[in-house]
Formats: C-alpha cells, structure tokens, sequence
C-alpha cells in the first residue's frame, strides 16, 4: 500500500504513520512566505483596466446593488444582440453580489474591484496548501506551483467568478480531508471543519455552475476515506445548492437559470477536444510539472512518445490550422504537455485500484469529472479548466520523483512562476489597450452633433460605453446620419468589420495598438486566446487557440469611422 493512500483499511491498520507530517512543515514559515509572495504578485495588477467577460459581471453586480431581489433584471448588448440578462450571462449571481456589497464599501474603480479577489486567491492558496499537507505533500512547494500556472495567477486579479469558485472547492475539500479517516483525533476541532467544508461546498456553484463538479469528487474521499457521514453530508452540499438556486431562479423567471442557458452548452467534441488540450498544456500545467519524472517504466521511451507527439501536433498546426510556425511549435508543445498528463493518468490508476489508493483514485477522479464537463460547453477556456489545477499539482507530485527540493527542481519553479507572471503583464498590457484609447481620444470621438456607435465587446465595451457609445446591433446596422461615428476594435470579437458603404460615404482613421511587451493573450499573429478557443478575423481562423503566444504585432487595431455625407442615390 503506498503511503498517503486514505483507504479505510490502511488508516485501521497504520494510525501512526496516516498521522506522519508533509515534508517540510518543520518550516512552517514557508507557507506564510507563499501567501505573502502571493500578495506581493497581486499589486502590479490592482490598476489594470477592465478586460475580457469583466464587464458583464459588473453589470450584473450593478443590477444587484439597484435590486437586490431581481439580479438579471436588464438587457445587455453582450453577443451581437440586446437580450435579457437572463439568458446571456452565464454566471449565478452569488459572486457578483459579493462585487455589489464591495462596491458599495470602497467603490467601483479597477483598484477596488480587483481587490475584491484578494480575499478568495488568499482562500484558495491556503486551503490548497491545507490539502496538499493532509497528503504528506510539501505544502509550499505545492503552493509555489499554484503560483507558477497561468490559470491561477491570472483568476487572482481578473474580476470573473472562477477564484471564488475555486476557494470554496478547495476550502470544502480541505475540510472534508481533515475529518476524514484518521487525520484528525479532536472531536470539537473535526466539527468546526465539517462546518465549513459544508459551507464552502454549499457555496461553490453558487459562485460558478462548474463549482458542482464538487461532489463527485467529495463522493470518491467518501467512499475511500472510511465512508464517514459527515463527509457524505458535505459531498451533497452543492447538489444541494446547486437545485434550491434553479428552484429560486424558476421561481423568479419562469425557467432555472442553468435551462436558460442550454444555447452556450454542448460544442462540437472535436473543438472541445482541441480546444482542452491547446489550453491545459501551456495554460494551466506549470512548466516545472510538464514533463515530470514519474515512476513509471522506461522514461525514455515517455520522452521519446512526448516528442513524436509534439512533432505531430505541430505538423497539424501548420498544416490544418494553418498557424504560423512559432504558435504551431506552441501547439505542438502544449498537446504533448497535456498528452503527458493523461497517459500518466490511465497509466497510474489500474495500479492504484488493485491496491487501493485512494490518494491516486481521488486526484484522477477530479481531473476527470472537470474534463468531461467541458463537454456540455460550446467553448473551451483556460479559466473553465481551472478546477483542475490542483488535483494536477497534487498528482504529478505524488506519482513522481519531485517531491524533494533539488537545486534543478527548484529552478524549475522558478521559472514557472517567472512565465506566469510575463503571461499576465502581457495580458495586463492589452488590456490597458483599450481604456488608454479611450481616454486619449475621448474629446474627438464625441465632438459633433452626431452619435457615437462601436463593434467589439470584452473591456473595450465597457470603456466605450463609459463615454455614451452604443453597441451595434449585430442583426441590423444602425440607420447612420452625416455626423455619425463607428468605432471598431479588431480583437474583441466584433460583430462587423467596418459599417456598410452603400448609403454613407465613410471616412477612415485605423489606429495600431502597440504594446513593448512580447507575451500575448489575445494576438492573431501568435493564435492566441487565453479567454476561449478562437480568435478572429484573422488571416487564419484557429479552432483551438493558444492561452498564450509571443508576437511583436501591434496588439490590436482600432479603426474609427466618421459618416461625411450619403451615397448618391440615397435618402
């Protein structure tokens, strides 16, 4: 039986060695440093402008602080088209009424609003590093990794729901593992957790939907964990929650919330799949577990399996999705990281039934529910796979020979921690793009008695919308007047790519939207999208595009239009 495994029988036959430290908590202080080294990654970010679904969670927290009883209350021009609230934004509405109460205390600024997530990223880190030591699994190091993915470091400052989701799994989990078994002996301590493992459980889709993918994952500690009850009754705590809010939102809208919803479910599964693994390899895994020893046979022959892999992947970029060379090797490197994590998966998990571990069974179990849930999704995202992470974290390190500090390991993380941090100055910077054009060019854009239109949403909408700008209807072009402006970014998923010709002469004014910064997250050129798996228009249309890329292109393009006078023969 191997050690760390919560199988009944092996905490009824070793209570000692079940109740053996993680290596390295002698040095308690290294977890303190983690969450200080956190913080300290956090204030660069405060001041960013506003970016991806951002400003639909606002609004929506908006709507909340007006009317508390009646959160999707509204329209909203998000998609192309003005529809109810109610069934474009995709999110419940606990998260954005934790925004509402935030705002309303220190205000709705990009500052104040950022650091609303401090409080959840400082949650989620601590209860990961909780679960890591009730695994006997350094803590801090496991921390460090956290920090040295993309995916996390980018939740923690980016106003989305998917940190705060995140921070109720992991504390429920945390919890549950505390009192499961023989990792505690202190009655009173035991039920102040199973309170709040139940709470965080209760919370997690409440915050965002995929936070139900909880409780198959606390039904496998359950099950290998001595079956305890108190276990089962957080494991059905999202469940739960997860019926009274559609019970609620039926009862205030005529349908559940997640119902409504039905048109941004089930995507085709090949775009899934490409999709998953572009974003999991470079988006999620850090770097210093990509290619992990394990202890698996015959290592070279996996390095020699990962670079075949990687070799054919490329050669798809190139060849089917038409990439450039360096996002098509990026590609190709990212399938084979992520290629690497499942075949260790199916590789480890026949092993650990025959020999009941229920360490292995409960970390394979978690990557695999939130995998097959990106099936009833029409897009896939980094920040959709984010749940994964820590279970990825974990597994890797205990399956492997890296559970010790070594000077090359620690390097490694290092490192990952330094790409984390460039990915997310990079997207910091394109994200600035658009409100520093804005503000620049705010008296232009307003000037004359005309009315001011654009296409493209994300950040760029809500800066546009903060000096009076319509969004355009996607269905139908505005009826424009001499006088009339359109501006339209490139990047932002715009609906139109210049406003028709036929009854208004147009003049033109593109403006390239340069940044000194190489890393990229939303980029034609380098076919990346750290917020879905598409990117366009393009010269290329990538189905699965990177989470990230490198490119020395202007980030963007922002093309304004001014109607000088109608087309002869119009009225």
């Amino acid at each position: 039986m191997r050690i760390g495994a919560p199988a009944a029988s092996w905490f009824e036959s070793n209570p000692e060695q079940a109740r053996q430290p993680a290596p390295g908590t002698h040095r308690r202080w290294l977890e303190p440093a983690v969450v200080i080294l956190l913080l300290l990654l956090q204030l660069p970010f405060l001041p960013v402008a506003f970016r991806v679904d951002e400003p639909n969670i606002i609004a929506l927290a908006r709507q909340i602080e007006r009317d508390p009883g009646d959160p999707y209350g509204f329209e909203i021009n998000w998609t192309g088209t003005t529809k109810p609230a109610y069934e474009v934004l995709a999110n419940p509405p606990v998260y954005p009424a934790w925004l509402a109460l935030w705002g309303k205390l220190f205000g709705w600024s990009e500052i104040s609003l950022h650091a609303s997530n401090v409080p959840f990223a400082v949650l989620a880190l601590m209860s990961f590093m909780a679960a890591a030591r009730r695994l006997r699994i350094s803590p801090a190091l496991s921390g460090l990794l956290l920090l040295g993915s993309p995916a996390f470091l980018m939740a923690t400052h980016v106003v989305m729901p998917d940190l705060a989701m995140l921070s109720c799994f992991l504390l429920a989990l945390a919890g549950s593992m505390s009192t499961s078994g023989m990792w505690t002996s202190r009655p009173r301590t035991a039920g102040i957790l199973v309170a709040v493992a139940f709470i965080g459980a209760f919370l997690a889709p409440l915050m965002k939907y995929n936070g139900v993918l909880l409780a198959p994952v606390l039904l496998v500690l359950w099950f290998f964990s001595g079956r305890r009850k108190e276990t089962l009754l957080v494991a059905l705590a999202p469940i739960l929650s997860f019926a009274l809010w559609g019970w609620a939102s039926w009862q205030m809208y005529g349908t559940s919330h997640f119902d409504a919803l039905s048109a941004l479910q089930g995507g085709p599964r090949t775009y899934v799949v490409t999709g998953v693994l572009s974003a999991l390899g470079l988006g999620v895994i850090p770097m210093a577990l990509a290619f992990t020893r394990t202890t698996l046979p015959s290592p070279l022959a996996h390095w020699r399996a990962s670079l075949l892999v990687f070799l054919g992947a490329a050669i798809v970029g190139l060849s089917v999705l038409r990439y450039p060379i360096r996002p098509a090797v990026l590609f190709g490197l990212s399938v084979a990281i992520s290629l690497h994590l499942l075949v260790v998966m199916l590789m480890e998990i026949e092993p650990a039934l025959r020999r009941s571990d229920g360490v292995t069974v409960l970390l394979v179990a978690w990557i695999f529910v939130v995998l097959v849930f990106q099936f009833r999704l029409l897009f896939t995202s980094v920040r959709y796979i984010l749940p994964l992470l820590p279970a990825v974290i974990l597994f890797l390190l205990y399956v492997s020979k890296e559970r010790v500090l070594t000077r090359r390991f620690r390097l490694l993380v290092a490192m990952s921690i330094v790409v984390s941090l460039g990915v997310a100055i990079g997207d910091a910077a394109i994200a600035n793009v658009y409100r520093r054009f804005i503000e620049k060019n705010e008296v232009r854009l307003r000037a004359g008695s005309g009315r001011l239109f654009f296409a493209g949403h994300w950040g760029f909408q809500y800066y546009a919308e903060s000096i009076g700008a319509i969004a355009i209807e996607g269905v139908t072009e505005p009826q424009y007047v001499p006088g009339d402006k359109v501006m339209i970014a490139r990047n932002p998923f715009p609906q139109i790519l210049a406003p028709s010709p036929r009854r208004m002469n147009w003049s033109r004014e593109d403006s390239e939207q340069r940044i000194l910064w190489p890393a990229r997250t939303i980029d034609c050129e380098s076919a990346a999208n750290f917020y879905g798996n598409a990117i366009g228009p393009c010269r290329f249309h990538g189905t699965a595009s990177l989470p990230f890329g490198l490119s020395g292109e202007p980030a963007d393009m922002i093309s304004v239009f001014d109607a000088v006078g109608p087309r002869k023969g119009w009225r």
